[in-house]
């Protein structure tokens, strides 16, 4: 990928500072034993630390809820980077594309009961296209990397029985056409009880052990702020001015079965496809507070876990891709990693 001309990187040296914050983290916070406190379904036990690197499709899945784990986890329902065939519908082209979020986590739960915990590090997001030739179109590959860094923390609301968790990420995004921008994004997370954030059985089963479809809820608001820093401007979100400010809803929505549950319900071929089987939902919609326009992006998403680390994926989105506002009708197949 060449660039314009090489300058100074805000986002990598961002993210240098953190991944040195997390190494120092790993050394002077070592989990302790003292008091421990029984991990519930929102937290870890009080007074422990985590540090760990995490592949995802982007920051949906990568949150301070639940407790993370070194096996299985909520991995099967994760989207993880994608290395896939991508069908343009409005573009009329086919390419192969690369799609993911690198992340290094850094994860504190205190022992108190206000703050529920606290995570930091470094982020590697990026997207690369090549596009296939096909009549007489000429081959063309694009890339974009924003590199950064975020910072995650959670607070009790008892109110609702459950947790508010708040994230800030901030980086500079780059492209092989010589454009660069400065993007910084918020975002409230509510986890609240058995309504939002949660697995929850469907059927009538008030029980989490009880069920066999399970759904998960998870909305959020967002507000993303980004500044074209350098280059010649091909991003829709910068076609009226040079920066932009868009505040808007987020809702994701998981789907799964768990069939190890009693009774059993299918047979044995069947059983093992819908355990291997998860479908995420998500609508984003947003306004530019300065300019007025209108964005939105929709998009389906069906995994089968080969193994709680690789799934094959297939997925079709629609509307304004977040990271350009740029237009998309897009499906693909591929291959996805999650750790």
């Amino acid at each position: 990928m060449g660039w314009a001309r090489p300058i100074a990187h805000p986002g990598l040296a961002v993210a240098t500072s953190l991944l040195a914050i997390l190494s120092l983290g790993q050394r002077c916070l070592a989990q302790t034993p003292d008091q421990p406190v029984k991990p519930s379904l929102f937290r870890c036990s009080a007074n422990t630390t985590s540090l760990t690197f995490a592949l995802r499709s982007d920051f949906t899945d990568e949150t301070l809820y639940g407790c993370p784990s070194g096996d299985k986890g909520s991995l099967p329902e994760a989207e993880g980077a994608l290395a896939s065939l991508k069908l343009d519908q409005r573009a009329h082209t086919t390419a192969i594309a690369g799609d993911g979020l690198l992340l290094g986590v850094l994860r504190y739960y205190p022992a108190g009961p206000a703050l529920q915990g606290v995570m930091l590090g470094p982020y590697l997001q990026g997207n690369g296209t090549y596009q296939i030739p096909s009549g007489g179109q000429a081959e063309k590959k694009t890339d974009l990397y924003t590199a950064g860094g975020f910072l995650q923390v959670g607070l009790s609301n008892d109110l609702v029985q459950g947790q508010d968790y708040f994230r800030i990420r901030a980086g500079q995004a780059r492209s092989n056409a010589a454009i660069t921008y400065t993007t910084v994004v918020g975002e409230w997370l509510p986890y609240y009880g058995k309504v939002f954030g949660s697995p929850i059985p469907i059927g009538g089963v008030s029980s989490l052990t009880g069920g066999h479809l399970f759904y998960s809820l998870q909305p959020e608001i967002m507000i993303q702020y980004d500044h074209l820093d350098e280059g010649k401007n091909s991003y829709t979100i910068f076609s009226r001015k040079s920066e932009d400010l868009r505040v808007g809803p987020q809702l994701t929505l998981k789907l799964w079965v768990n069939t190890g549950l009693e009774p059993k319900i299918t047979a044995q071929p069947l059983q093992t496809f819908l355990d291997n089987s998860a479908i995420s939902l998500t609508y984003h919609g947003d306004v530019d507070a300065q300019s007025g326009a209108r964005y939105s992006w929709a998009q389906a998403v069906y995994l089968y876990n080969s193994d709680p680390h690789y799934a094959l994926s297939l997925s079709y989105g629609y509307g304004n891709m977040e990271a350009t506002g740029n237009m998309a009708s897009q499906v693909k197949i591929g291959l996805a990693a999650k750790y």
